[in-house]
């Protein structure tokens, strides 16, 4: 085997690393050292133990962006602030760069593992739901770019019910959503049997729908120990559809919370949430269009100013070959004198046929073009990707550029496909070419 540089073998780590790991892990792990940088990072030192020998360490970090979040959200439900000596569950990427080598880039850090005797019961649940790969499998799925049939699971006389509907139908873009409700108890001990068999009737609805919402009001933080079981968290992780949440407490946050595939505060931000998705999608829409009616106004005032041109060579042409027409017979009747006055009419009636031939050239060439420029028009309306998209086709773009354009997808790249009614995001796993065939 040929020896290779120091470079190319950390290029190959890093390599190596992208395409066998996942995109990010849950970790349970002793905070070692914390620092706090200047511009708002925070660097930490990871460690692990076997009794009381260290067992690993790693450098982790939590980027300026998300630390504030991270650190608030952590104090405001432990009481305490992050630090050296605290055993944290957190959700990490791990990165490595050929300068800086291997690190790990906090996501999340769940606050509630690190709480006292509750705290505990939950961490066993979340630690079991870890093993068992199933904590973040909801979250696995994609949401419909625009999710328009919801099914709500809630109680009928619950105000964040009430809440949540009437924001989706009073919303300022007048957007369609077709809602089901699917009643169940929301608290009590009851209450997680009931969630998951309003759940099973979901799976069941031979109607299929584009993500579930799992909704209530506020309470007591004893009202939410429903939403902490492991049959409930088991049910909603490994449904086959997105799951958002919006139980109605800002600090608080559940296992169900913890394992669905979006978590919001209230019902209210759920429906500005579903509403702001489409408003997106709207406006991918009308960019597209606004790009799409810019180049065919810069097409067709190309083709006008080309025609234009034409028509003044051809105005100059005539004009210059009239007065080269003129200036002979000019000459021919100074030469001939008196005698050739029948010959000078012959030539001013073949100048004047002559004349009405050019015209009628001219005319026609204009004619020819402006013809020509309509069947252009025509042609760009008929391939208006609207119409072709309505008609079954689909295009996808490669980091915003056509696919035809944008030359061969590489492994883990992801390309947008745009249909009549949806955007499909998907990842390239493998390409082959046809000469492999």
């Amino acid at each position: 085997m040929s020896p290779i540089s120091l470079l190319e073998l950390s290029q190959l780590i890093r390599y190596t690393l992208e395409r066998h790991l996942e995109q990010t892990y849950w970790v349970i792990a002793e905070i070692g050292e914390l620092r706090q940088h200047h511009r708002g990072h925070c660097y930490l030192e990871l460690i692990d133990k076997k009794g009381d020998e260290l067992a690993t360490k790693q450098r982790a970090t939590i980027w300026s962006y998300s630390y504030r979040t991270i650190s608030q959200h952590f104090e405001q439900v432990t009481g305490q602030p992050l630090g050296p000596g605290l055993k944290i569950l957190c959700q990490v990427q791990v990165q490595y760069h050929e300068l800086y080598g291997m690190s790990l880039n906090i996501l999340k850090v769940d606050p509630n593992y690190t709480m006292g005797e509750r705290a505990r019961r939950r961490a066993e649940i979340v630690q079991r739901l870890i093993a068992e790969g199933i904590y973040d499998l909801n979250r696995r799925h994609s949401l419909p770019l625009v999710p328009q049939r919801i099914a709500v699971i809630s109680s009928p006389t619950a105000a964040g019910w009430g809440d949540f509907a009437d924001q989706l139908i009073r919303n300022p873009y007048r957007f369609r959503f077709d809602v089901v409700l699917f009643q169940a108890s929301m608290q009590g001990d009851g209450a997680g049997d009931s969630i998951c068999l309003a759940l099973e009737q979901i799976a069941r609805a031979a109607t299929p729908f584009d993500a579930v919402v799992i909704i209530r009001g506020g309470g007591a933080r004893t009202d939410l120990d429903c939403f902490d079981q492991y049959e409930l968290a088991v049910s909603i992780a490994q449904f086959e559809l997105p799951i958002v949440t919006g139980i109605g407490h800002e600090r608080d946050e559940t296992i169900a919370d913890l394992v669905a595939h979006t978590r919001l505060k209230t019902p209210t931000a759920v429906a500005e949430f579903l509403i702001s998705g489409l408003r997106s999608y709207e406006e991918q829409l009308e960019a597209l269009a606004n790009r799409l009616f810019g180049y065919a106004d810069q097409y067709l005032n190309r083709q006008e100013h080309q025609l234009s041109r034409l028509q003044q060579h051809l105005q100059a042409g005539a004009r210059g070959l009239l007065t080269a027409e003129l200036k002979h017979l000019q000459q021919l009747g100074a030469g001939l004198g008196t005698n050739t006055r029948y010959r000078l009419r012959f030539d001013k009636e073949r100048l004047r046929n002559l004349q009405k031939t050019l015209y009628s050239v001219s005319d026609r060439a204009l004619c020819n073009e402006a013809s020509r420029l309509d069947q252009l028009a025509i042609t760009l309306h008929l391939q208006d990707p609207k119409r072709l998209l309505r008609r079954g086709y689909t295009i996808t773009y490669l980091e915003g550029k056509p696919l035809h354009k944008a030359g061969a997808p590489q492994p883990g790249q992801l390309l947008i496909t745009h249909t009549s009614s949806k955007i499909v995001t998907s990842k390239v796993e493998n390409t082959t070419s046809e000469s492999d065939e």
